[in-house]
């Protein structure tokens, strides 16, 4: 779940695991690890990636199946746009979920 969570984040931001891993101060093999459910990062690092990128610990955890979003200053179109581009990441990585 946690591996998932942490894919989903990354695409959403648009983020490759290089640009990402650089973000929160880790080496894309660390990133990788995560990813593919090899290792899980520490509670510090989950709390790095949610105040980083503006989410909650809780989504990163697996313990709510929605991501939040800061839209503050962000347009009504603009806001739509994100709004549908992760209901198509979603369905994509799931495709149960249609």
């Amino acid at each position: 779940m946690i591996s998932e969570n942490i894919k989903i984040l990354r695409r959403i931001n648009s983020l490759n695991q290089k640009n990402f891993a650089k973000a929160i101060g880790v080496s894309i093999k660390r990133l990788s690890n995560w990813e593919n459910g090899i290792d899980i990062p520490s509670l510090e690092m989950i709390i790095k990636i949610a105040d980083t990128f503006k989410t909650s610990t809780d989504f990163i955890l697996g313990r709510s199946e929605y991501y939040s979003v800061y839209t503050k200053g962000l347009k009504k179109i603009e806001i739509s746009h994100l709004r549908h581009f992760v209901q198509d990441l979603l369905a994509r990585s799931n495709p149960d979920n249609e």
